[in-house]
């Protein structure tokens, strides 16, 4: 069970707004797109798996419950269009991905994609277009999109893979605009692939504490930027963990418009708590 922990609003300059409900064993977490409600994996004191909740933290962090099952409901993801969520559920002993609209009720929830294998639900694109997903019974599970049309597979189209082979993935993200793709790799890479053509457009070293992998990455949701949590080489111990790698990418360069230099400099640095990236009008997802 997650340990108690609570959720704080801020403003740009860090200066805390409100605090969104009360402490809990709160897991995973996503914010709505229009950054009013927090989608959350939480696990009731004498309940046999974590479930999906919901938190308006406008009202006082008023929480209400979208899935009440024996297994584990995890992984909380937003549609882009704040009516659905979907989330991993093992409900039928491995992982599969279900999806349920926001305030329909407790238990309304369908599945998207069950197989015998496991897969795990990481983001869903900006346009809606592709949920994207990790699948795999080994510890180099690859990176599949799942085609959708309104909250819903695509008839017409199957989940296809976006990349195979025996090394480390995690954490796929789509770009703000569904234009771009981003993972990390316990190589000590991030990649990222043109959502058009699916081909790699640039691996980025990250220099990082061997032996410590920080899966965290996020987009901002409105800027071209990248953020990953890692750490350096010669990082202390103590803060391994809250170290906050910060890059600008070109798009026009990344998707082929133009020629040049597609990653800025690397910019490093340190934060004592998790981010959220927010953008002009808009809030990402956050846990990094």
């Amino acid at each position: 069970m997650a340990l108690p922990t609570e959720f704080a609003v801020l403003d740009r300059t860090g200066r805390q707004l409100a605090i969104a409900g009360d402490q809990g064993p709160y897991g995973d977490m996503d914010l709505s797109p229009d950054g009013k409600l927090i989608a959350v994996t939480k696990q009731d004191t004498g309940a046999p798996g974590a479930d999906i909740w919901v938190i308006d933290w406008q009202r006082a962090g008023v929480p209400s419950r979208l899935t009440m099952d024996s297994a584990d409901d995890i992984n909380p993801v937003w549609s882009p269009d704040g009516k659905y969520v979907a989330f991993t559920s093992y409900r039928k002993g491995n992982a599969d991905i279900y999806v349920i609209e926001n305030g329909s009720g407790v238990g309304k929830e369908v599945p998207l994609l069950e197989t015998a294998g496991d897969e795990l639900v990481k983001d869903w694109s900006k346009d809606g277009k592709y949920i994207v997903y990790l699948t795999g019974q080994d510890n180099f599970r690859d990176i599949y999109a799942l085609p959708m049309t309104n909250g819903k597979p695509a008839a017409d189209k199957k989940p296809f893979p976006v990349v195979q082979g025996q090394f480390q993935k995690d954490e796929p993200q789509f770009s703000f605009d569904g234009k771009l793709l981003a993972s990390k790799s316990r190589d000590g890479t991030i990649r990222v692939w043109n959502c058009m053509t699916w081909e790699t457009v640039a691996v980025i070293p990250e220099p990082t504490y061997s032996g410590w992998f920080i899966r965290a990455l996020r987009f901002h949701p409105a800027q071209p930027l990248l953020a990953s949590a890692g750490s350096e080489p010669s990082t202390p111990e103590g803060e391994r963990c809250r170290l906050i790698h910060l890059w600008k990418l070109d798009l026009d360069v990344l998707l082929g418009k133009c020629v040049g230099a597609a990653i800025g400099e690397r910019a490093v640095h340190h934060t004592t708590g998790k981010i959220v990236l927010v953008g002009d009008h808009s809030v990402g997802k956050s846990s990094l």
